[in-house]
């Protein structure tokens, strides 16, 4: 196992054996199929021949050696026999076993050699993501979401694509069939997290759910085994207050298992108040929506709902994506009326996601007035400020969590911004999506994309219904090179929430920077359909130039006018990007080095940015860029030479630095030397004065030649952004500049006079000019 050094042994762990990532309720461990059951650990290395196994309401999340992420399902078993990493030459090769029950699987690398067998069928997967089920005796079925999975047994084949179910009876062909969005049938690996804590205030005697895991355990169990489950006397009656204690407190303590075979044993605590409610959450947790449902239809059949229920049904809606029966709750009396501490956490989850921040905040705020919600209502303000951009007010929220708890995994990782302090959360609670996120993130910051996209991929199979790993492992790919990857990735951020904008924002500007016009326009016009739902830009960096904005994708196009329209649209003033992209396209100096100066003040390590290809997120970078740019404009031609050295790191706080030599000159050579062709006026009165006659033009001889002298450009160019907190940025800039304007002198060369129409010649009506008229 890894545990304490979790970043260092854990990533090297699994480049060559797989992984148990985190698991929840009871899960069976054992190295080989003959070997004796254990319980298991976080981080357990897995290698070839071990056997996990999973008890009722219980998960676990395995990594592979070549990326691929399993989630097995409660009441299943699989053997890993055989787990490759990737070599030069090949793709992996993995061989699972599925005893029983079924695993949900994904591999962004397409691992054409990875294949599950069932004691059914075996299926081929050279997709990358997919359900396979062998929970129904002598039958196997596969669910592609994305890819292409071939399922086969003895009688025959069929290959699925996206959006198919194949099916395998024993003695029978496999079967295919179309199904309708296949992700929202595979429910169950969205990671539902019960409240027990919002429901405990309900029931005397609290003293054994809120007592040393030991005390309680052993209790429990002395009173499991004098108790008879079926008999329904007065002995039962007295102990019922106990069980339900005892089934509530395994609840808290995440003992799934101990909960369900309670609630199993004992049908009167099964149908009791609590007991409808912890079956219902545990319905959840296994991803069984349709038995949440039965279970809620039979507590509205029974005298005295209480609003309690009615706020656990919306806040499980909710979570599976049910959002019109949560409008009807939050019209409801039992919303309105009710005093259940839960619907303000389901309201305000609702309008966050929404994009409705007045009413989310009011929303949380309601929460803290209940002491069992406090805490809860403090981490919400807190996500809610964050992700708005309102750091200070986020803080402010943090600081009285840990204030009320300071062993809050949430509020403890937010202020763990070295990535040492994550990797320690970690070995706590190991399946804390939000810290292995921002792990990825950290780690992406630094350059080290191999330990990031381990930590995304960790977090993808922990939550596998979030779209927040795979917009990281979006960014990932992108700074490996790896671009369809990274739009597959995106692609999946946009099918798992189609609100967001921001992977369609992230890929116009891909797209636009690979002069895709076409498709950068259209995920470009996309985004900003959905920009009120639009949180906050802070994770997205820009170069300087702005190319993150979306208007980006228009101006590669050539269309200025709509790129200007779309950057003001979406533009916001946390986000320095639009104000470098509206500064490209401001003809006035004063106003275009104005909106530069702002962006760089709002955000200084955008100094650090790279100019060459656009930077998704910000990461350790060095750039150095050379360049040479001729130019020429009614006779103007101008020559620089530009060096650009740019740089980015994170360590001791975020320091960014830019600086640019330029040297150069410019010559205004637009006539030439010789000005026969120039005309040159003569007053009337001095030709009428010296030849009598009046002269009303005059053109200029070939003895006239123009000199033209070189203006010398030298200008140096020096920006340091630094970030020390997040409420903190320090800018400064240094330009030196020597430059002037090129310069001419006309003047006539006497040896070249030979006649007067060398030197001026009359155009009009007067007379021929002579030599001595002409001088």
């Amino acid at each position: 196992m890894c545990m304490a050094l979790y970043s260092s042994m854990c990533i090297a762990a699994t480049e060559k054996h797989s992984l148990l990532v985190s698991f929840n309720g009871d899960v069976g461990y054992r190295s080989t199929p003959a070997g004796k059951w254990q319980v298991a650990q976080d981080d357990q290395i897995l290698a070839a021949g071990s056997q996990i196994k999973t008890a009722a309401v219980s998960s676990a999340n395995i990594l592979f050696p070549d990326g691929t992420q399993i989630k097995l399902a409660e009441s299943s078993e699989l053997t890993i026999r055989a787990a490759k990493p990737r070599s030069e030459k090949a793709l992996s090769s993995t061989d699972l076993l599925l005893s029983r029950g079924k695993l949900w699987g994904r591999a962004k690398d397409q691992p054409d050699q990875l294949s599950v067998s069932t004691p059914t069928a075996t299926a081929a997967v050279r997709g990358t993501e997919w359900e396979i089920d062998a929970s129904a005796p002598d039958t196997a079925s596969v669910t592609v979401l994305n890819g292409e999975v071939e399922l086969s047994n003895p009688q025959g084949s069929v290959v699925l694509n996206r959006d198919m179910r194949g099916t395998a009876i024993a003695g029978q062909k496999p079967s295919a069939s179309r199904i309708n969005r296949a992700r929202d049938r595979v429910q169950w690996i969205s990671d539902y997290r019960a409240f027990p804590a919002l429901y405990i205030g309900k029931y005397a005697g609290l003293a054994l759910a809120t007592a040393s895991e030991e005390i309680a355990d052993g209790r429990c169990q002395q009173l499991a085994t004098s108790t008879d489950g079926q008999s329904g006397g007065a002995r039962l009656s007295e102990a019922l207050p106990s069980l339900q204690q005892c089934a509530l407190g395994a609840l808290l303590q995440g003992k799934t298992k101990r909960a369900f075979d309670l609630l199993q044993r004992y049908p009167r605590l099964a149908s009791s108040w609590l007991g409808m409610q912890i079956r219902a959450d545990l319905a959840a947790m296994s991803g069984d929506y349709a038995r949440v449902v039965s279970l809620f239809d039979k507590f509205d059949k029974t005298p005295g709902s209480r609003p309690d229920l009615s706020a656990q049904r919306a806040a499980i809606d909710l979570h599976f994506g049910y959002l019109n029966k949560l409008q009807e709750y939050l019209n409801s009396t039992a919303y309105n009326g009710g005093q259940s501490p839960l619907k303000h956490w389901v309201a305000g989850d609702y309008y966050s996601l929404q994009g409705n921040f007045k009413r989310a905040e009011t929303a949380y705020k309601a929460g803290l007035d209940t002491a069992a919600t406090r805490t809860g209502s403090l981490v919400r303000l807190a996500k809610l400020h964050r992700a708005y951009g309102h750091t200070l007010a986020s803080e402010d929220f943090l600081d009285a969590t840990l204030a009320l708890n300071p062993d809050n995994h949430f509020a403890r990782s937010q202020y763990g911004i070295a990535i040492d302090a994550f990797e320690t959360l970690l070995t706590e609670k190991p399946d804390d999506l939000l810290a292995l996120n921002s792990l990825a993130e950290a780690y992406l910051a630094q350059n080290r994309l191999d330990a990031a996209m381990q930590s995304a991929k960790k977090a993808g199979v922990v939550e596998p219904a979030s779209a927040l790993p795979n917009l990281t492992a979006g960014l990932i790919r992108h700074q490996r090179g790896n671009l369809e990857g990274a739009y597959s990735e995106l692609l999946d951020a946009v099918e798992k929430d189609p609100n967001d904008p921001m992977p369609l924002l992230l890929m116009s500007a891909i797209s636009a920077d690979e002069y895709r016009v076409d498709e950068a326009m259209g995920f470009s016009k996309s985004a900003l359909e959905k920009i009120p739902y639009l949180k906050s830009l802070d994770k997205v960096s820009s170069d300087q130039n702005g190319s993150s904005n979306i208007g980006n994708a228009y101006s590669k196009f050539g269309l200025e006018h709509f790129a200007k329209l779309y950057a003001l649209d979406s533009y916001q003033p946390s986000w320095a990007g639009s104000q470098f992209f509206l500064a490209e396209r401001e003809a006035d100096s004063f106003v275009r080095s104005s909106l530069s100066l702002k962006g760089f003040i709002n955000e200084p390590t955008t100094f650090g940015a790279s100019k060459r290809r656009i930077s998704l997120m910000d990461r350790s970078n060095i750039s150095t860029e050379i360049t040479y740019d001729r130019s020429g404009e009614s006779g103007i031609q101008s020559d620089d030479y530009r060096v650009a050295v740019s740089g980015l790191t994170f360590a001791p706080v975020p320091i960014s630095f830019f600086l640019q030599k330029t040297k150069g000159g410019t010559t205004d050579d637009g006539y030439g030397e010789e000005f026969s062709d120039t005309f040159s006026s003569i007053s009337a009165t001095y030709s009428q004065f010296i030849i009598g006659e009046t002269i009303s033009d005059a053109k200029m001889g070939s003895a006239w030649q123009r000199q033209v002298s070189r203006a010398d450009k030298d200008i140096t160019t020096f920006g340091l952004g630094i970030k020390p907190t997040s409420q903190l940025s320090l800018f400064a800039l240094y330009v030196k500049s020597k430059e002037s304007s090129p310069s001419s002198r006309i003047a006539p060369d006497a040896s070249k006079i030979d006649s007067a129409d060398d030197y001026l010649t009359a155009e009009g009506a007067g007379s021929d000019l002579t030599l001595s008229d002409t001088l």
